[in-house]
């Protein structure tokens, strides 16, 4: 029986030379890759239209307001604050993000179950023998470990450009809720 990665000198001679192998084979593949073409921010960088239909909907919504408030009565400003108000609130519930951040994972537990079977092969054209689970399974986290995590980043970047969105909707919704009829009244 083989025996399990890391127990024996012999095994550890072995797993550098494993690690370099599968990083050149998995690179040359694409399952471990991390470049702007990658399928990984490919999937990321899809068009989002969340924030640009928020954004012109709340335009269009101030603008309805202000012809109306002006033509007839200063209260539509008022009404168009509220619609806006919505608008941020139906942005902050979209979860956007929280559904890119899913696919992604996704993505990524089907590269590695796609990555193991290369993973075996390397190994066992490396050491000779077939490998245990054992030694697959660590050679993997061996080579996740080695691939840099710029995802999380990211998505802590979205996250915070998406509830910046959703505050400065809300928070302008509820102005021009409060004081719309007033600028109304002080504009005519």
């Amino acid at each position: 029986p083989a025996r399990p990665c890391g127990s024996s000198s012999s095994s550890r001679a072995w797993r550098p030379a494993v690690v370099a192998r599968l990083a050149q084979t998995l690179g040359r593949t694409g399952i471990i890759r991390r470049a702007p073409d990658s399928p990984q921010y490919k999937m990321l960088n899809r068009h989002n239209w969340h924030e640009p239909a928020a954004y012109a909907s709340t335009l269009v919504c101030l603008s309805a307001g202000w012809l109306l408030g002006t033509n007839y009565d200063p209260d539509w400003m008022s009404r168009a604050g509220s619609v806006v108000i919505c608008i941020g609130v139906l942005l902050a519930a979209s979860r956007k993000v929280d559904r890119q951040e899913e696919a992604v994972a996704k993505h990524q537990v089907e590269h590695q179950n796609a990555m193991r079977p290369i993973v075996a092969s390397a190994l066992r054209e490396v050491k000779g023998s077939e490998p245990t689970w054992t030694e697959v399974h660590m050679a993997e986290a061996e080579i996740a470990s080695n691939v840099p995590d710029d995802l999380t980043p990211m998505f802590k970047k979205r996250r915070r450009l998406l509830r910046l969105h959703e505050v400065a909707l809300v928070i302008g919704g509820t102005l021009v809720n409060g004081f719309g009829p007033w600028i109304v009244r002080s504009a005519a």
